[in-house]
């Protein structure tokens, strides 16, 4: 027999054996005194959780009845994942970290990766049949059809189509630092031209650039006040940006594996200074670089084609011979750096993140606005951060102002947490 019912059947009783008390009907012999109001499993509580037990839904509702709460309905809430593999293959080296469903049919997925303490959280519409289906559809992954199971109150099992199940408890909510920020969006601009997806944008301290795809490799100023792109200037064959100094633009070769930056002077196509990974200590394929201000170190990422993982590597190309100061593996797919201050936004997927570049580690990561637009490029504008992107697969892409709601210099001053009342 089913336990609920067991349990119902065992609380009815006792509500009539009190009723007999309550009317006087003893049993022979001197009278009782009068007993101790009954005392329900849990008082009634109908607008929140159980008083008693505070990780479960209250059973009584509001006639006083034994309502038990649906599977579907215990499905709501938030779930801290304890083993197993369904949901776990992900990318890269992130794990599953928590599940969070929510009243409106939408659900989150959680995941670290632990070693560079980088965050994913991937938002998804759930939908579940009576049978204890659980179909997942999000914008960053295939839909997914899994089996859910309420083991009890406290405890979920979901279990993918190859059988693998996970198996996650009940949690109040999902703590703080397991999120991912939300971004604010600001100023908005419409391009008409698509970027080319393996470049990163720049800026000269006045106007933003990015190159263009139309015919052949174009770089485009962009008036970040008013949108309005100014005239391309081609710096060679096949030249993507990464990053301007003193007016000049260092880029690399869109010709795959490409090792070398090379720096071209404003609306030139002479090269002014080239330095390649393989004769400074650590052959890299370049994949996002940028330059500090304050110092002038360059900061690269890429593959090591040697171990096939990503790594930064610290550059000092102001002295000659170029210099190698440093190289670590940080094994993510990274599309754009920028320094901001002594911190470094770099762009992955649909993730913004914040790095500390000497631990080499993130301190936040925050959730890109507008999954419509793919991603590619940031940079740092004065105190502004501007993203830019593809729109879907159209011709044109978009160019957005962004803001976190926090200053990122107090970031390492809060122990590399956001405080989420500052933060939200």
């Amino acid at each position: 027999m089913n336990n609920r019912f067991d349990t119902r059947d065992l609380m009815l009783a006792g509500v009539a054996c009190i009723l007999m008390v309550c009317c006087g009907c003893n049993v022979q012999g001197t009278p009782e005194p009068s007993p101790e109001p009954f005392p329900m499993p849990d008082p009634i509580n109908t607008n929140g959780p159980d008083p008693v037990n505070t990780n479960g839904p209250d059973p009584i509702n509001t006639n006083g009845e034994v309502a038990f709460p649906t599977d579907a309905e215990l499905l709501k809430g938030s779930w801290k994942h304890e083993s197993g593999a369904a949901l776990n293959e992900h990318r890269e080296d992130f794990y599953l970290t928590y599940i969070e469903f929510n009243d409106d049919g939408l659900a989150t997925v959680f995941y670290e990766d632990f070693s560079t303490q980088a965050k994913e959280c991937n938002s998804a519409i759930y939908v579940h049949t009576d049978e204890n289906e659980l179909i997942l559809s999000s914008v960053s992954d295939s839909p997914k059809v899994l089996t859910f199971t309420i083991v009890d109150e406290n405890t979920l099992e979901l279990t993918d189509g190859e059988l693998q199940t996970s198996t996650f408890v009940r949690e109040t909510n999902v703590p703080n630092e397991f999120r991912c920020h939300t971004l604010r969006e600001g100023v908005r601009h419409e391009l008409p031209f698509r970027i080319d997806s393996s470049a990163e944008m720049a800026n000269d301290g006045v106007s933003l650039w990015v190159t263009g795809r139309q015919n052949g490799y174009s770089h485009y100023p962009i008036d970040p006040s008013t949108g309005v792109v100014g005239e391309p200037v081609e710096f060679g064959f096949a030249r993507q940006t990464r990053f301007m100094q003193d007016g000049d633009n260092w880029s690399t070769c869109g010709c795959g594996g490409n090792t070398d930056l090379d720096r071209y002077a404003a609306n030139s196509t002479a090269t002014t200074d080239t330095f390649r990974t393989s004769t400074i200590g650590e052959l890299l394929y370049i994949r996002a670089a940028a330059q500090n201000p304050a110092d002038k170190i360059i900061l690269l990422h890429g593959r090591d084609p040697s171990s096939d993982r990503r790594k930064f590597a610290t550059v000092n190309a102001e002295v000659e011979p170029d210099t190698m100061l440093d190289n670590v593996e940080f094994d993510l797919f990274l599309a754009s750096l920028a320094f901001d201050g002594e911190l470094v936004w770099a762009m992955r997927g649909r993730h913004l993140m914040l790095i500390d570049p000497v631990e080499y580690v993130v301190v936040a990561t925050y959730r890109l606005p507008d999954p419509t637009v793919n991603w590619y490029g940031v940079t740092v504008l004065g105190t502004d951060i501007w993203i830019v992107g593809i729109n879907g697969d159209s011709e044109t892409s978009t160019l957005m102002r962004v803001s976190t709601g926090q200053l990122t210099a107090d970031i390492p001053l809060n122990g590399g947490v956001l405080d989420p009342i500052l933060n939200p």
